[in-house]
């Protein structure tokens, strides 16, 4: 499975999530939409790998601005014209 299909499924879940609370009280009280981060467990030994897909510090920062532009598309969807 390439990169971009093992992003999408990790953060599949994530964003469901952050959509039930987009329409929960705890939603109303963000003055500005979260930063999310993810961080990897140093304790690990060796390298994590999901569907052959390596999980190192550039994967997840490909994690985050994905699942960061997915949650501000739920707050300020962009039109395009």
């Amino acid at each position: 499975m390439n990169e971009d299909k093992v992003i999408e499924q990790i953060a599949r879940p994530i964003i469901e999530q952050l959509k039930k609370l987009d329409n929960s009280e705890i939603q109303k009280k963000w003055n500005q939409i979260p930063k999310i981060h993810f961080v990897r467990d140093d304790g690990m030994e060796g390298p994590l790998v999901i569907d052959g897909v390596e999980i190192n510090d550039e994967f997840i920062e490909k994690l985050e601005a994905y699942v960061q532009e997915e949650l501000e598309m739920l707050k300020k969807p962009t039109i395009l014209h």
